[in-house]
């Protein structure tokens, strides 16, 4: 009886070891056949043929342009002042260094408010715009890098 047992066992365990197989092929075939489908959607996206966009006017090109330029010299200036009040902190700057950077500060926030909010859809007053948003922005920079902290 005891080889009986031993026989159903090793049995047992082919059939196991067969169905776990075929469980693991056939998982493996469904994952197979979902790639295969994804692959044929993304075929498909790719020869979908997109809307074709209107080229961009002058001015449109222009406002990207100066958008472009304007959002790096706002991240320079705002390094630059965290640069600034840190070397304030550290050094114990006076009060009055403080007020000053707190004022390039607020001038800052406020280039950006104006910035973020002009509406680049009415260009029909981007040129006056962007003269007085550079003469601000310049003289912003021209303050940050001749601020002094003494």
């Amino acid at each position: 009886m005891k080889t009986n047992d031993k026989k159903m066992k090793k049995g047992l365990f082919f059939i196991l070891i067969i169905c776990s197989t075929a469980l693991a092929f056939s998982f493996e075939g469904c994952t197979l056949f979902n790639n295969d489908k994804q692959q044929k959607n993304q075929k498909k996206k790719l020869k979908t043929p997109e809307v074709e966009k209107e080229p961009l006017t002058f001015q449109e090109e222009e406002w990207l342009a100066f958008k472009e330029e304007m959002e790096a010299s706002l991240r320079f200036n705002w390094a630059h002042i965290l640069q600034l009040k840190s070397r304030l902190r550290k050094n114990g700057g006076t009060k009055e260094a403080i007020i000053r950077l707190d004022s390039l500060e607020r001038i800052h926030e406020n280039l950006e408010y104006r910035f973020d909010h002009y509406n680049s859809k009415g260009l029909h007053n981007f040129d006056t715009f962007r003269r007085n948003y550079n003469k601000d922005m310049r003289e912003l920079t021209k303050s940050l890098n001749h601020f002094n902290d003494k």
